[in-house]
């Protein structure tokens, strides 16, 4: 009797495991701006690119346009702040901001005049910092400018800068002998590397490798970890190949990711390399999760799709195909 009770048991638990494991987690969209159809002169965006937010407002940068956008919550257009030039206030290729959200002080990256350009939550110019490296991300945190650049001098990719716009420290290195060993190996560790900071630790996410480091605040290392999705290895030594030659002053590596962003301590990781999927790892590297978009869409369609933020349910995405911000929801089924 006491065999058939642990046999009915284990069947039981086994038939959980399979149901949870049954139910799939689609993105489902939910909503989309700015209107195509609209008439107003300002709404709309040509290459969006980066979204950063204030007080539930968007801040989307416009690469072509050469300026930020506000939209409100709903997705009405608010506000155009810059316009294209080398002057003060103005940008060339702004593909990234971050926003101090104590004042609403936005910063813009402004790659095409090699500085930061800076504005007040209201669009006015306040000032420039300048860097001597094209910059890859940027984010604010703690009253200081975190950014990603590409260093040939020392390797160093990311450099802190106080609000004013002086250099705190530069840090970040990649810590495997693998790719230190390689002739371009650099070029493959600063291929889209993307910030993360949260809970004081400081996470560069690589784009080109299945790796993330970890610092603290300050810029110590901590430690490295290996994100392993179905393929990672194969991954791995596809571009570990690939970064043995160079041509037309680039190595051809294969960048698998798409958008990051670490919530309650998970990582959610977008890449259209597999297959447009929305990995969620924990902390040790291992997936917990895997989430797809409930409309099929082309390989073109899911490589132009870049990934933001989660917020609750809710998952935005730039849409650079289609120049729109998309915000999808989290449905489950069988």
């Amino acid at each position: 009797m006491i065999k058939i009770m642990r046999a009915v048991c284990i069947l039981i638990i086994l038939s959980c495991v399979s149901f949870v494991y049954s139910q799939t987690k689609n993105l489902v969209l939910v909503k989309s701006f700015p209107d195509p159809d609209s008439k107003d002169k300002d709404n709309f965006l040509v290459h969006p690119y980066d979204v950063d937010f204030y007080r539930n407002n968007y801040i989307v940068t416009d690469a072509e346009e050469c300026c930020l956008k506000i939209f409100s919550e709903k997705g009405d257009f608010i506000q155009k702040i810059g316009s294209k030039g080398h002057g003060p206030g103005e940008l060339i290729d702004p593909f990234f901001s971050a926003v101090d959200t104590s004042t609403g002080n936005i910063y813009c990256v402004d790659q095409g005049n090699n500085r930061i350009v800076c504005y007040t939550k209201n669009g006015k110019y306040l000032k420039d910092i300048k860097t001597p490296f094209a910059i890859d991300d940027i984010k604010y945190y703690r009253h200081k400018i975190y950014i990603v650049v590409n260093n040939p001098a020392n390797h160093k990719f990311i450099n802190i800068y106080d609000k004013e716009g002086k250099l705190y420290k530069s840090f970040g290195e990649i810590f495997e002998p693998e790719i230190l060993s390689l002739k371009f190996g650099y070029m493959l560790v600063n291929s889209n590397i993307q910030l993360n900071i949260y809970n004081d630790k400081i996470y560069a996410i690589y784009g080109a490798l299945p790796i993330v480091q970890v610092y603290d605040k300050h810029g110590d290392y901590l430690k490295t970890l290996y994100l392993k999705m179905k393929g990672w290895k194969k991954l791995y030594k596809k571009n570990k190949k690939g970064a043995k030659t160079i041509k037309n002053h680039r190595i051809e590596v294969a960048r698998w990711l798409g958008g990051v962003c670490i919530d309650n301590g998970l990582f959610y990781c977008y890449s259209s390399y597999f297959s447009g999927k929305l990995f969620v790892f924990d902390k040790t590297g291992n997936v917990v999760d895997e989430i797809r978009f409930k409309n099929k869409m082309t390989k073109t369609e899911l490589a132009m799709h870049r990934f933001i933020r989660k917020d609750g349910n809710k998952f935005i995405f730039v849409d650079i195909l289609n120049a729109q911000i998309k915000i999808y929801e989290l449905q489950s089924g069988n």
